[in-house]
């Protein structure tokens, strides 16, 4: 009824990219992407000047249009052991991977026919405004309106020890990691006109013991600021310090049975069939028990006008529990459920019931609580090849 509403069209994407030794211990990693679209329209801007606005046709016809960007890594290992002769420690191995990049992605305003520059009609705005012609196709257009020419940079550290364990009437040593990883990473854009410099994002994990995981990550701003105003001056010049913790996340997690923890034993398997109502995730126990608990704080930091101060924004702050209980060989059961210490209520709580039926399986979810209240059950042929023979019955939140 509406063959002007149809959207429709093709596109081609190439990537090439490879790894080269040089000078034995440094790896370069070229890369370049390019994607083509072609269209049987496109959009055309033009310049009421009667009515102080931008106007806009449809053009028919056989139209061709291109996206391109290349990237280059640079890296290596750096690895340092310090030796112990005496005491509880053995050694503490370090190892430092340190990277810089180049990624470039030219101005596509300023080439071919992508893009239309035309004067701002907003009030008490001024200058141009480049207006995408394939913005309305199927698969849209060349995204970037800018410039994009920077460097990027950043250090991996994993950090570990051996530590000497007596052993009957001798000793062992053992590997004990003190971080997995621990990363910095940020940029720096040589087309900016200002703040050249983008945010450093610092991310950490590490196990207490091996047993209580913990992950943590933040972003600092390099540039001071203001009476809450970010001004063109790097914070260790104006400040002396690093940066401004503009966010961060920390989650720390444990296993109470630590036969379900060891390998991480109980592995997720996602059932792609039902990506909205059901979560899809069960857990396959080689333990009889499980239970995990876990903590996750998120904030953020906004500018008190009021006080003149930036002050902390509990996004999440949450506990959370997880584990299983297999009752008998063919019967599991397993349930997740959160507490938010914020608004002081349980948020989401869910219940997985599985049964091995030999060649068949049952499986069903419900989930009680909340605003998402919903349950899905089916039974199903474990086999691959008839897979979808099955029997399901779903009710969602906006019908529970």
């Amino acid at each position: 009824k509406k063959p002007d509403a149809l959207r429709y069209g093709f596109n081609q994407s190439a990537n090439v990219s490879t790894s080269i030794k040089i000078l034995q211990y440094f790896s370069l990693s070229p890369a370049v992407g390019y994607t083509g679209y072609l269209y049987f329209n496109r959009l055309n801007f033009f310049n009421n000047t009667s009515l102080g606005k931008i106007d806009t046709t449809r053009q028919k016809g056989l139209f061709y249009t291109h996206n391109y960007n290349l990237n280059l890594n640079l890296s290596t290992n750096i690895f340092g052991t310090f030796v112990f002769a005496k005491g509880k420690i053995a050694a503490i191995r370090h190892k430092i991977t340190p990277s810089i990049g180049y990624t470039f992605t030219p101005d596509f305003t300023k080439q071919g026919n992508s893009f239309v520059r035309l004067n701002n009609y907003s009030p008490g705005a001024s200058g141009e405004t480049a207006y995408n012609r394939y913005s309305n196709n199927v698969f849209g257009g060349p995204s970037s309106s800018t410039l994009q020419s920077s460097i990027g940079f950043g250090v991996i550290n994993e950090l570990g020890m051996k530590v000497r364990v007596k052993k009957d009437t001798s000793f062992t040593t053992k590997k004990v990691n003190i971080f997995d990883a621990l990363s910095v990473n940020s940029a720096y854009n040589l087309a900016a006109d200002s703040y050249n410099l983008s945010n450093f994002f610092i991310r950490g994990q590490t196990a207490v013991y091996q047993k209580i995981n913990i992950n943590f990550s933040g972003t600092f701003d390099p540039y001071s600021y203001v009476n809450g105003h970010r001004t063109k001056n790097y914070a260790a010049n104006h400040d002396g310090v690093f940066g401004r913790l503009m966010d961060g996340n920390v989650q720390i997690s444990t296993s109470l049975n630590p036969q379900a923890q060891k390998g991480e034993a109980a592995k997720r398997k996602e059932d792609p069939r039902i990506p909205f109502y059901y979560p899809g995730t069960y857990t396959d126990f080689n333990a009889p028990w499980n239970l995990a608990v876990g903590y996750t704080l998120n904030f953020n930091k906004i500018y008190n006008t009021r006080d003149h101060r930036f002050v902390d924004i509990l996004n999440t702050h949450t506990v959370n529990l997880n584990g299983g209980l297999q009752i008998t060989k063919t019967w599991k059961i397993s349930f997740q459920s959160n507490y938010d210490l914020k608004r002081n209520n349980l948020t989401t709580t869910s219940f997985d019931f599985y049964k091995d039926l030999h060649c068949w399986e049952m499986r069903f979810n419900w989930v009680p609580l909340g605003a998402f209240k919903s349950y899905y059950f089916t039974i199903n042929i474990k086999s691959q090849t008839l897979k979808d023979l099955k029997y399901d019955r779903r009710r969602s939140f906006n019908t529970y």
